[in-house]
């Protein structure tokens, strides 16, 4: 999926007011704050560079990459890839570069 997003973004725009939760591969390359709802509650995740990439912060664990963060992010002890049509469908970045 990251390749596939990756080269999205190589062909179009990114579209700052409308994106789903996969389009994050793309958002997480870089230092970005994005907010996001999931069971009513706003959650937060914070990408920040570490040495060549970027590490990613989401309910107080740190993620090496996007990589680990998609594999092992959970809300309510949920993996948020098996309930991404669930998270509000509008994602909003916080700021588009810290």
């Amino acid at each position: 999926m990251k390749w596939l997003i990756d080269d999205l973004y190589k062909l179009i725009e990114f579209d700052e007011e409308m994106f789903d939760f996969y389009d994050m591969y793309y958002l997480l390359k870089s230092p970005h704050k994005i907010r996001f709802f999931y069971n009513k509650k706003e959650l937060q995740l914070e990408s920040v560079m570490e040495g060549d990439e970027c590490v990613v912060c989401f309910n107080d664990k740190w993620y090496h990459s996007r990589d680990d963060f998609f594999k092992g992010a959970m809300a309510d002890g949920v993996k948020l890839t098996s309930v991404y049509d669930e998270l509000y469908r509008k994602l909003r970045t916080l700021a588009d570069l810290l």
